[in-house]
């Protein structure tokens, strides 16, 4: 009766687990879509001539964790064929000699148009998984993907599109944000005294770049994204600690991950 009982208990937790990381994977693809577009819109600038190699490897690194975890959710169709095209404006974009800049606005609309299309059905997903499975980092989540998402917002805004109002976020709605990730900080600080290693560092580089991103004029700004990516990248590895440790595991083993 108790091996039963053993066996019941084991096969229940690992459908929770199951889902804990189904949860933690759509996240990641999903604030990784932000850094991916913000990072695009930074390099590939038609009006800039020297651009910052680490927007590049910005891109590249986000590419490289949705590629990933696209294949850990199971290479849905409507997730993959997305990212392939996303991935390959990409590719083709960073071998364009800069004389042929003219074409990066209409590319990079076009990844942004396919970012909005992976967003939509990641959320889905997501409430339906959380709705099942609620999750413990409910809060690292959502304050990671509304940072990134700024982040996004912000490249957006000086970028040169004719008609960017498809992606944007409402200029109304920016002062409301930016407080919500202020005390979303000071929760998480009081909630995780644990983690503060990766959360005091994370506000403090969104506080140092706040002003900034709320600006509604300037160039594409490879310094922002650096400080914004930093951030939204230590939210996302506490919130995989936190889920881990939620369920007995080590966060340092690799093969807990």
């Amino acid at each position: 009766m108790r091996s039963a009982l053993l066996i019941i208990l084991t096969f229940c937790c690992s459908f929770a687990r199951a889902d804990s990381q189904s949860i933690q994977f759509l996240h990641e693809v999903s604030s990784n879509g932000y850094l991916f577009t913000a990072s695009m819109m930074v390099y590939f600038n038609p009006k800039d001539r020297t651009p910052d190699d680490r927007s590049l490897a910005g891109a590249f690194g986000a590419a490289t964790v949705m590629d990933t975890k696209i294949t850990q959710l199971g290479d849905q169709p409507e997730m993959r064929t997305r990212f392939n095209e996303m991935n390959k404006i990409f590719l083709t974009l960073e071998r364009t000699k800069r004389s042929e800049a003219a074409i990066f606005p209409e590319n990079v609309q076009r990844v942004l148009q396919l970012n909005k299309e992976l967003q939509e059905i990641i959320s889905t997903q997501y409430q339906a998984e959380m709705a099942s499975t609620p999750s413990p980092v409910a809060l690292l989540n959502s304050q990671s993907l509304q940072i990134a998402h700024l982040l996004m917002d912000y490249q957006l805004r000086r970028y040169p599109l004719e008609d960017k109002s498809a992606f944007s976020i409402d200029p109304a709605q920016l002062p409301a944000i930016d407080q919500q990730i202020e005390k979303n900080f000071d929760v998480l600080l009081k909630k995780y005294p644990s983690h503060a290693d990766y959360l005091a560092p994370a506000s403090k580089n969104y506080r140092f770049v706040r002003k900034q991103l709320l600006q509604a004029k300037g160039r594409p700004n490879g310094g922002a994204e650096f400080y914004i990516s930093r951030t939204v990248l230590d939210l996302n590895e506490v919130a995989v600690s936190v889920s881990l440790e939620s369920e007995g595991l080590d966060a340092d083993n690799p093969q807990d991950r």
